[in-house]
């Protein structure tokens, strides 16, 4: 993956999870896809990715056709939005859920209080 530097670009991390993602099973791969389309998966396609997930275990009805999974590629993220500005987080009024922060506080930020490098990588 793309060792971290100041200013990383979100293009470049989204590459990084496809390229993260090749070593996924297919039903993760075809997941992710999915989700990089419409953020949600419908009920048919919750079926679809349960079929590919069993299939190579032999786990399906007999005479039930083999699933073919479309797996995340580069084509399948955007590869850009052209010159697009940095993102500031001001404030974080009316939190819900939020460890340490009650739902009537609000956390003020100041300029680069929270910057992108600050938030550690997962992948």
């Amino acid at each position: 993956m793309t060792s971290h530097t100041p200013g990383y670009d979100w293009r470049v991390a989204v590459q990084d999870i496809v390229v993260w993602s090749e070593k996924l099973p297919d039903w993760q791969r075809d997941a992710l896809r999915r989700l990089s389309a419409s953020l949600q998966l419908d009920s048919a396609a919750e079926d679809e990715l349960y079929s590919i997930c069993r299939f190579p275990h032999a786990l399906l009805d007999n005479g039930s056709k083999q699933p073919v999974a479309q797996t995340l590629a580069a084509h399948h993220v955007p590869a850009g939005l052209g010159n697009v500005g940095a993102v500031t987080l001001g404030a974080i009024r009316q939190p819900k859920n939020v460890n340490a922060l009650d739902a009537d506080q609000s956390l003020i930020l100041k300029n680069k209080d929270l910057r992108v490098e600050d938030v550690p990588r997962t992948l």
